[in-house]
């Protein structure tokens, strides 16, 4: 994918991530996320999740999502405490599948539990 069109994407995921955080939260985020993606791939097949999150298959899976029309978008959250701070990591997944993380980036993380569960 060109350079452009990745950032212009990367500003829009973000911004979605930003938008929940203050929707679940009822205020602004104060961390400085990044967008992971599952369905971009480098030309030597490896996906940007691998190449740039490789132990993103530590990241506690769960069945809970949250959404008004969850066969258009379904999004679900994690907490916990990165740098030992409360943070969180949203997990959006579109239309077919598009599946992105969104975490904060420059830290290690220990996000246990799902909110609300």
């Amino acid at each position: 994918m060109h350079f452009s069109m990745t950032t212009r994407i990367d500003t829009l995921m973000v911004k979605i991530a930003y938008a929940l955080y203050y929707q679940v939260y009822k205020r602004v985020w104060q961390s400085r996320p990044a967008p992971f993606y599952k369905q971009f791939y480098f030309d030597d097949g490896k996906t940007d999740i691998e190449v740039r999150l490789p132990d993103y298959l530590s990241i506690p899976e769960y069945n809970v999502f949250e959404g008004a029309n969850q066969s258009v978008f379904k999004y679900q959250y994690l907490e916990g405490k990165v740098n030992g701070q409360p943070n969180c990591i949203f997990k959006m997944i579109f239309y077919e599948g598009f599946e992105v993380i969104i975490m904060p980036i420059n830290s290690p993380y220990n996000l246990t539990r799902l909110r609300n569960s």
